[in-house]
């Protein structure tokens, strides 16, 4: 997908012209590894159902025998960095980590409004997935989040004490990603911004937007995270950004076919009930990416035109609603188990 072309083509154009330029060669950083005593570290860990025993997520966090401190500074800001692995954290891995965090820090920080910042990775192998569609009925997906297959918390930015977590050895630099762009303030105002409206206007037909901005979050750290693929792998930018941008339109296609459904406007009739904001995160981030020479929403943030921009994402969505959407059954992984079909749903490709 050529996303140079269209209404914010030099915006976008420039936005990741000043990611590369800050991307730096070689970062000094400190660095300790220690032993990781499991137990003790349960009380730093607030995931859901990460200490229940047994758990999806408790079993694979429990493998994890390393605790890698490293600190550095991007200007005046410190960041201090711990990472859990289960093995030794190679030397080229961990630089890449540290590369993402400066530069996003570097890029953005007339936004971060903090001198010190303090990042957790969990690196434990947990696949996100699915089921291919439904068991029993729509009201299984309630089970895929509660048993932390998809849909269930893998981390957060919170800026009470200026801390990032992030969780899951899989596609972890994607989801890291999308927490520094909540940190670097580009999720188009935070969670607070659409609450100064009537609830009902943010909405799209049966489904209310918890958290519109998440969906904005989602889809700007897509081209960000792909900017970064492109520079790590050595790979043309537009062809990074448009398996990204493919992958997110395959994530809808899959979620749909769970609930045994083609289309968007479908959804509510096939049983689908909005919970923990998979429509922000799946849906609204391909609406972004399908149309981003017109969504591309720095622009609007600046001109204050928060209701037109929110009109605008809408009239984008009501263009595809009614479009068909196909599974791709490439995603889907055996469980040799049970002989279900179970579905990639990670929430980046690469």
């Amino acid at each position: 997908k050529d996303i140079m072309q269209g209404d914010n083509t030099q915006d976008i154009f420039n936005f990741i012209k000043s990611i590369k330029s800050n991307y730096p060669e070689d970062v000094k950083y400190d660095s300790v590894v220690n032993p990781f005593n499991y137990d003790k570290g349960l009380k730093d860990i607030d995931i859901k159902n990460i200490n229940k025993k047994g758990s999806y997520v408790n079993i694979e966090y429990s493998k994890l025998q390393y605790q890698n401190i490293i600190k550095f500074s991007v200007d005046d800001v410190i960041v201090n960095l711990i990472i859990y692995t289960k093995d030794y954290l190679a030397t080229n891995e961990l630089k890449l980590i540290i590369n993402r965090i400066y530069c996003m820090i570097k890029t953005f920080k007339s936004n971060i409004t903090t001198n010190t910042i303090n990042i957790y990775l969990y690196l434990y192998n947990c696949p996100r997935v699915i089921t291919e569609t439904y068991i029993n009925s729509p009201d299984d997906f309630q089970g895929i989040n509660d048993n932390d297959l998809f849909n269930c918390t893998n981390g957060y930015y919170r800026d009470s004490d200026n801390k990032i977590l992030v969780t899951r050895l899989n596609t972890y630099k994607g989801l890291l990603t999308h927490e520094l762009c909540h940190l670097c303030k580009l999720d188009f105002g935070g969670y607070s911004l659409f609450e100064m409206w009537d609830k009902d206007k943010v909405k799209y037909g049966e489904f209310k937007f918890s958290k519109f901005s998440e969906g904005i979050n989602n889809a700007i750290s897509s081209l960000i995270h792909s900017v970064f693929v492109s520079i790590e792998m050595d790979e043309d930018f537009d062809k990074i950004y448009y398996c990204e941008y493919k992958y997110s339109k395959d994530m809808v296609g899959n979620l749909l076919h769970y609930f045994k459904c083609d289309k968007i406007n479908r959804l509510k009739e096939c049983g689908y009930n909005q919970d923990g904001m998979v429509f922000e995160y799946v849906i609204l981030r391909y609406v972004y990416l399908e149309f981003i020479d017109k969504l591309f929403h720095f622009r609007f943030e600046k001109e204050g035109k928060e209701k037109e921009y929110y009109l605008l994402f809408i009239k984008c969505l009501d263009q595809i609603a009614d479009k068909e959407f196909k599974f791709n059954d490439k995603m889907i992984i055996k469980d040799t188990n049970t002989d279900i079909n179970l579905v990639r749903m990670e929430y980046y490709l690469f």
